[in-house]
């Protein structure tokens, strides 16, 4: 069976809008933006609302860095390949920011093939007859590199940041200061045990002056992960309750130590954890969602947790909240089906999982359910979206700049690992 990306749109179901429960309709078939496609979690945005478009980021089946070009008042998507290398790796999905005025810029980069990213830029609002620039590389940086996160900031004068990882299997990031024509050299962004473990980021960012991050010490398999967070503003990295740590790397300023970041979750808790994304809620709060492994390196006993952080009580209100179920394949005992905030409202998540969250009965297939909790996250509500599935449904993802509009994707299929999957994007 081939694995479809899909999509709801909030503008035809009440599932998802904030006020909107009271008289949600029967949950409807969803669209399939590209007939085959995957995507990584370690790569934002991996999908965004453009001017009159959404674009859904994917590496194809046959190992193309892709996007899906979604036109938002009717019509079909329309698939662009992005990448000139072939490399059949889910790693690979570009990442996209939206400069303004029917611009926007996409990057991305192979799987540690080559110590080189790329970057691209589309302009149009037709969703068919979008223009693509020439695609440009880096010159050479200091090791193979992959992955890549856009963040851009108003207050530091439209400053795009592009993070990836890079010098020992580390985080590290570049930037420009013409959206994106343009790129400085590359920094060492934090550092962790010098090739012998890799730190996992996910990054969020308010768009004018913060950059938040949520990171492990390593990837789960390798060592008992803790889930820490730090962010950055005004030329400066700060713990979640202000306290400075140093300035960015960079110049003169050194890599942060991974451990220097507040602790939200440790290891000797409730087993090893990863984590999966990382938003602001009405107020600006950081919001984080991860799994953890009760079984430690075995994976077949994973769960989802939520975390808030309590400025009044100067700490991370975290909590589980769901089973996650069994991992997808062996060889990677921590890979879950996915959990994704709503970045319009973080007491909405939605999860894949072989396990039905409101009842703990197993399924026969991921599917995909969203989660609704009215008490910072004690309590939840739950609603499966994908009832009666034929395929595993996974990596679910909210993307934002919608403007009233609401959609949520993710892609089904069959996915036997990041290298070997037939699946859609829907």
């Amino acid at each position: 069976m081939r694995v479809l990306v899909c999509v709801l749109l909030a503008s035809m179901i009440a599932i998802g809008m904030t006020g909107c429960e009271q008289a949600a309709p029967a949950v409807p078939t969803p669209q399939v933006l590209a007939d085959n496609g995957a995507w990584t979690w370690f790569n934002d945005e991996r999908a965004v609302f453009a001017g009159e478009n959404l674009y859904v980021g994917f590496v194809d089946t046959a190992g193309y860095a892709s996007v899906a070009v979604h036109p938002l008042e009717g019509g079909s998507a329309r698939t662009y390949r992005l990448g000139t290398k072939q490399e059949k790796d889910d790693h690979n999905n570009p990442a996209f920011l939206y400069l303004g005025s029917a611009r926007l810029l996409a990057t991305y980069a192979l799987h540690h093939t080559e110590p080189i990213w790329y970057w691209r830029f589309a302009e149009g609002t037709a969703a068919d007859a979008i223009r693509w620039s020439e695609e440009e590389p880096t010159a050479p940086l200091a090791a193979r590199i992959t992955y890549s996160n856009l963040v851009q900031l108003a207050a530091e004068g439209g400053r795009v940041y592009n993070f990836f990882r890079g010098t020992n299997f580390d985080p590290a990031f570049m930037t420009s200061d013409d959206d994106g024509r343009t790129w400085s050299t590359e920094q060492h962004f934090i550092t962790s045990g010098g090739r012998s473990t890799r730190p996992y980021v996910k990054y969020a960012s308010d768009g004018n002056g913060r950059i938040d991050l949520l990171f492990t010490q390593a990837h789960p398999r390798d060592a008992a992960t803790n889930i820490y967070h730090v962010y950055y503003q005004d030329g400066n990295l700060h713990r979640s309750d202000g306290q400075h740590i140093q300035a960015l790397p960079g110049n003169d300023a050194p890599p942060m130590p991974v451990d220097a970041g507040t602790l939200i979750y440790s290891a000797s808790d409730k087993g090893r954890a990863w984590v999966w994304d990382l938003e602001y809620d009405a107020s600006g709060t950081p919001v984080a969602v991860y799994v953890t492994a009760r079984d430690s390196t075995v994976g077949n006993d994973l769960r989802y947790h939520y975390a808030r952080w309590d400025a009044e009580r100067g700490t991370w209100q975290e909590r589980e909240i769901a089973h996650a179920g069994t991992h997808l394949y062996d060889g990677e005992n921590h890979y879950a089906g996915g959990i994704a905030l709503d970045p319009d409202d973080t007491r909405t998540v939605y999860t894949s999982s072989d396990v039905d969250p409101a009842t703990g009965a197993t399924t026969d297939h991921y599917q995909i359910y969203r989660g609704h909790t009215d008490d910072d996250g004690k309590t939840w509500v739950w609603t499966a979206l994908t009832p009666d599935a034929t395929a595993d449904n996974l990596r679910p993802f909210v993307p934002r700049g919608g403007q009233g509009r609401h959609a949520v994707l993710w892609f089904r299929g069959r996915y036997t690992s990041y290298t070997d999957y037939d699946t859609a994007v829907v």
